[in-house]
């Protein structure tokens, strides 16, 4: 093999060179190298973390819920005929804004003002790891659960705070009505 230099031993510049090539190849071969655009690391994280399912669930959820309530409207069945009608112009439109092709754009342009290169492909790492899977898994569940566990505990003050919001009114309509009679006076 002959190097630049004209000679069979390498040059500091061959060397270099090859370790340049060594880098590249493996920043391709990661997918999420420092050279990766911004662009491409957020939507590997979107897509990671589950973002582009939530979005796509999203949508599939509102269609859903329009053919439920339709369903427990107590339309006569011969309705259902223009519900369809309905439905077909509809899920097209609602696919051409709110579906993950048409707004992942969108979602990616959150992405990246809200984290630098580097901190992105902090994320791609964490959520291409194993932990990071069952974190993108889990925490639909996990919000659920702490909300639940939110409206439970409110519950078990409703009935104080409902009785210092009457005292509150009651002590505000008290100083609207001081206030209306010393207009008076």
């Amino acid at each position: 093999m002959r190097f630049p230099s004209g000679n069979t031993r390498p040059t500091t510049f061959a060397r270099a060179l090859t370790v340049a090539a060594l880098m590249a190849a493996l920043n391709l071969l990661s997918g999420c190298g420092p050279s990766a655009p911004p662009e491409d690391l957020a939507e590997q994280y979107l897509r990671l973390s589950g973002v582009d399912e939530q979005v796509e669930g999203t949508l599939e959820a509102i269609q859903n819920s329009m053919v439920q309530n339709f369903q427990q409207s107590g339309a006569p069945p011969e309705a259902k005929p223009v519900f369809d009608k309905y439905m077909a112009e509809v899920e097209p439109l609602m696919q051409s804004v709110m579906s993950w092709e048409n707004t992942k754009s969108d979602y990616v342009g959150i992405v990246e003002e809200s984290f630098t290169p580097e901190e992105l492909q902090e994320l791609v790492k964490f959520y291409d790891s194993p932990v990071g899977q069952k974190v993108s898994t889990e925490m639909p569940n996990l919000l659920r659960k702490a909300g639940e566990l939110s409206r439970q505990r409110f519950e078990e003050v409703r009935p104080q705070m409902d009785q210092l919001t009457e005292t509150m009114m009651n002590d505000v309509r008290a100083v609207i009505a001081e206030r209306q009679g010393g207009a008076a006076k």
